[in-house]
């Protein structure tokens, strides 16, 4: 829609390029933002400088299973779920409660309500494996933060990915999804004793997968691998228009 990932990003800028009473952006200067702790400064701006603005710094605490404590300045904050983009959204929602005049108690009693993160980095135990559902949309950052955390998730276990294509990318596509096979390399050669890489798409191809298929259909009719998924983790990641979410329907359907 918006042609490549430089048009996702001026998108993204004119958002915030308007007289605001308000814009919360990262520290770093840009409006991507890293999977790490991060500052954050929210308040009136003069361009892309802060005129009246408060900064917000964040620390970690402490990790308890899939919970994770953390500071933002002096409040203490707590998020049910470890998953790094999770908790870089948590953060910009909880800056934006707190300018809003909303107590801590009352921000921490509704971070613990339910959400629905269907496809969103959204894991599930099912019979003997676990599935990493991220299908709704993908662009580089976001890949590879997958597939570091897919990696990183129970490192003695079969790992098994579908990985489809970065859609929107532009001329730079190409250069991305080498780009991947490359971090897929990186993040599994040394920590993941047995991994498969199943691709579908086109450009998916350059991931250098396992094996590969062109739709989601001939995916269904050739892949035995659907079907041996016991003692797995799971990774299902691509473009929304890949239809992993079929994929993930029907993986979740045998639980």
């Amino acid at each position: 829609f918006f042609g490549d990932l430089e048009g996702v990003k001026n998108e993204k800028c004119s958002l915030l390029n308007r007289d605001l009473a308000l814009r919360i952006i990262p520290n770093q200067g840009d409006f991507f933002l890293d999977y790490e702790p991060f500052s954050v400064i929210a308040g009136i701006f003069s361009g892309n400088e802060p005129r009246l603005g408060k900064k917000y710094s964040v620390e970690m605490l402490k990790k308890e299973g899939e919970k994770v404590e953390f500071l933002l300045n002096t409040s203490k904050f707590t998020l049910l779920s470890d998953i790094p983009v999770h908790l870089t959204n948590a953060i910009f929602a909880i800056i934006l409660a707190k300018e809003l005049g909303l107590t801590d108690d009352e921000i921490n009693t509704r971070l613990y309500l339910p959400s629905d993160l269907t496809n969103r980095m959204d894991v599930k135990q099912v019979k003997g494996y676990y599935i990493i559902s991220d299908c709704y949309n993908a662009n580089p950052d976001s890949m590879k933060a997958a597939i570091e955390y897919w990696a990183n998730y129970k490192p003695e276990m079969n790992h098994i990915a579908f990985l489809g294509d970065m859609l929107e990318l532009g001329n730079l596509s190409e250069k991305f999804h080498r780009d991947i096979a490359s971090y897929i390399n990186k993040q599994t050669n040394c920590l993941l004793k047995k991994k498969t890489i199943i691709t579908i798409g086109n450009e998916s191809k350059l991931f250098q997968g396992d094996e590969h298929y062109a739709n989601i259909e001939e995916l269904f009719r050739s892949c035995s691998i659907i079907n041996e998924l016991d003692n797995s983790v799971i990774l299902l990641k691509a473009s929304h228009s890949i239809k992993l979410d079929l994929l993930s329907r029907r993986l979740t359907d045998n639980e």
